[in-house]
């Protein structure tokens, strides 16, 4: 989207940015129950921000071969996980165990720190650059 045209930024440091403010909002959902509806709201603007940016990056990193199919396995695993943590959420949250809150701040977190170990950023460089950038890099490892 938008955000990750910011040249301060750029596409690595807003995905990391949006996710830990969702790591933020959904800790403090924990901790302040009663903002629970509002926090995990903003939770998800974080994430879909994050994911929206992710998605840009990706698709100017890797090859299109690759890409399709990457695209491909993580829509399958975004549908079942979607459709199956329904059930799982609801279940806890009924029972009041916080569970699922605590494995999203895990996954935050890994999320967050692989981010940080991107290689390269693709903000503000056109494709073929891209491809001169990658090949450098490729070449120094």
């Amino acid at each position: 989207g938008p955000v990750s045209e910011i040249k301060i930024l750029g596409r690595r440091y807003v995905m990391i940015i949006s996710f830990l403010f969702c790591l933020i909002t959904i800790c403090l959902s924990i901790t302040f129950s009663q903002y629970f509806s509002l926090l995990i709201g903003l939770a998800i603007l974080f994430s879909n921000l994050g994911s929206g940016v992710c998605s840009n990056y990706f698709s100017e990193v890797y090859p299109t071969s690759h890409r399709d199919s990457a695209y491909g396995f993580i829509f399958c695993f975004i549908r079942s996980g979607s459709f199956i943590s329904n059930f799982i959420f609801l279940a806890l949250n009924d029972k009041y165990l916080w569970l699922p809150y605590y494995f999203d701040i895990l996954i935050l977190s890994i999320m967050i720190l692989c981010f940080y170990l991107l290689p390269i950023e693709t903000c503000g460089k056109g494709l073929d650059s891209m491809n001169s950038i990658s090949t450098k890099e490729s070449i120094n490892n």
